[in-house]
C-alpha cells in the first residue's frame, strides 16, 4: 500500500497537468451516467394504502378494468361535487380534456373516462346539467353497480372537506406524448372555473412534484452542509488552498457516486435485455 501510495504521489508531481486531466475525463464520464438513474416512483406507489383516493381508484378498476397497458390521470375535485353546479363544472372540464388535441389521440378505448358527472347524466337521461336539481341528484335512481361507482368516486377528506374524483385513461405510448397530454389536463384542471378546485394526479406529474422537491428542497440542504464542512476544514487546517482541494475532493466523490450509480443501472438493464434475446 506504501509503494502504491508513493508511485500515486510521484505521477502527481511529476505530471500534474496529466493527472488532473485524468480526473476531469473520469469526472466527466461518471457525472454523465447519473442521466440513467432510477426514476421516482410511481403514482400507485405515492398514495398511501388504505386513502380515500387510493380505495376509491381500486374500486374503479375493478369497476371499469381495461385490457393493455394504460396511464391512469385522476382528476381531484374538492368541494360539493354533487350539486348541480359541481358537476356541471365537472362535465365542462371532462369535455376540455377529451376534446383537446393532445389528449384525444391518446385516448384508451373502452371506458377512457369516468366521471360522477358521467354517470349521473346517463341516470337522469339528460345531455347537461341546465335543467337538473338538487333534488333530482339527491333522488337518483339505477342499477347499483352505477351507484355504487358514484359512491366510489365521491367521499369526504381527512379535513371533512367534500371531494370527488374522475380517471381519464390515456393509452401509454412511451414517449413524450403521454407526459405531454398530462401536463396539459393538469394545466386544464387548474384552469377550471367553478365551484370546485380541481388538481390532478398522474405518473408523469408526481414525477415533476418529485424533481422540483428534490431541486428546491435538496438545494439549501447541500450548500448549508458544504459550508459546514468548509467551516470545520478551515478551522482545523488554516489554510484556504487546503480548504479548496478538499471541497473540491469531496464534490467530485459526489459526482463519481451518483455517476457510478447511474452506469450500474444502465449496464443492468441491458444485460437484462441481453438475457432475453439469447433466450
Amino acid at each position: 500500500m506504501d509503494r502504491t501510495l508513493t508511485w500515486l504521489a510521484r505521477l502527481v508531481t511529476a505530471r500534474p497537468w496529466i493527472t488532473l486531466l485524468a480526473l476531469l475525463v473520469i469526472t466527466v464520464t461518471l457525472g454523465y451516467g447519473a442521466v440513467h438513474r432510477a426514476p421516482p416512483p410511481e403514482t400507485r406507489a405515492t398514495l398511501p394504502q388504505g386513502s380515500a383516493v387510493a380505495e376509491a381508484l381500486h374500486e374503479i378498476e375493478a369497476l371499469f378494468s381495461e385490457t393493455g397497458e394504460a396511464s391512469v390521470v385522476t382528476l381531484l375535485f374538492r368541494g360539493n361535487a354533487l350539486t348541480p353546479g359541481g358537476l356541471a363544472q365537472m362535465d365542462s372540464l371532462v369535455n376540455e380534456v377529451v376534446a383537446d388535441p393532445s389528449v384525444t389521440g391518446l385516448l384508451a378505448p373502452g371506458d377512457s373516462v369516468i366521471s360522477p358527472s358521467l354517470l349521473v347524466m346517463a341516470l337522469l337521461q339528460v345531455p347537461n346539467f341546465d335543467s337538473v336539481t338538487q333534488a333530482h341528484i339527491d333522488n337518483l335512481q339505477g342499477p347499483p353497480e352505477i351507484l355504487g361507482a358514484i359512491d366510489a368516486m365521491t367521499g369526504t377528506d381527512t379535513d371533512g372537506a367534500p371531494v370527488a374524483i374522475a380517471t381519464v385513461r390515456l393509452l401509454n405510448t412511451g414517449d413524450e406524448r403521454v407526459a405531454d397530454a398530462e401536463r396539459r389536463i393538469l394545466a386544464l384542471a387548474q384552469a377550471s372555473d367553478g365551484p370546485l378546485t380541481v388538481s390532478s394526479v398522474s405518473p408523469i406529474i408526481v414525477e415533476d412534484e418529485y424533481v422540483r422537491a428534490t431541486e428546491e428542497g435538496m438545494a439549501p440542504l447541500v450548500g448549508l452542509a458544504f459550508l459546514l464542512i468548509a467551516a470545520l476544514i478551515l478551522l482545523f487546517m488554516r489554510t484556504v488552498s487546503d480548504l479548496l482541494l478538499t471541497l473540491v475532493g469531496l464534490l467530485m466523490s459526489i459526482i463519481w457516486i451518483v455517476g457510478a450509480e447511474g452506469w450500474l443501472i444502465c449496464s443492468n438493464k441491458l444485460g437484462r435485455k441481453g438475457g432475453k434475446g439469447l433466450k
